[in-house]
């Protein structure tokens, strides 16, 4: 057996090893995101995600109407792609003037994503109508996404949620189950 004095430095040096990890791995809200970006890098930053919305909204099969359980991939990429954009927009740093408008863009965003996860859940349970109201709501939650994009100057245009989350929710196709043909040839 070691002498008590070992064992105390031991013991010494095993908290002093967890006290390091432990500040070492603690962050503060402003540290988990990046540097400061100027205005024009914010910009250009945001455009570049509010465009890769669009490209994987657009490359999603629209959803069959009337809405039913196989509408739930739809809804649930659409969910996933709008928490994957907040997410990235919510990591940026903006100059100072610009973070409470950020801010509250990601608040609208976290709104979308809520109405979207509900339509889902209506489709799985094949609530046609329910689904179409949601659906109403976010083409609407859109247009306030939309007002904080022109409020930070970003995401104009086609890059902006009213066209890259508004305009792809609403698109459908048939639905080939409710589609029958002769029954008898």
């Amino acid at each position: 057996m070691g002498s008590p004095r070992r064992a105390v430095g031991a013991l010494a040096a095993l908290a002093a090893a967890v006290i390091v990890v432990g500040l070492l791995s603690r962050r503060g809200p402003d540290e988990s995101r990046g540097a400061t970006l100027s205005r024009t890098a914010f910009v250009a930053e945001a455009d570049r995600i509010c465009s890769g919305l669009g490209r994987a909204n657009r490359q999603l099969e629209p959803a069959p109407r009337p809405y039913d359980a196989q509408a739930v991939g739809f809804f649930d990429a659409l969910h996933d792609n709008t928490v994957s954009a907040r997410g990235q927009l919510e990591q940026l740093e903006p100059p100072a003037a610009e973070r409470a408008a950020l801010d509250r863009l990601v608040g609208a965003y976290r709104s979308l994503e809520v109405k979207l996860e509900q339509a889902s859940g209506a489709a799985s349970v094949e609530q046609g109508p329910e689904v179409s109201a949601l659906i109403a709501e976010v083409v609407e939650g859109t247009r306030a996404v939309a007002a904080e994009e022109r409020a930070l100057g970003v995401c104009a245009g086609t890059r902006s949620a009213a066209q890259t989350i508004g305009r792809e929710v609403a698109r459908t196709r048939e639905n080939p189950l409710t589609q029958t043909g002769p029954l008898l040839p």
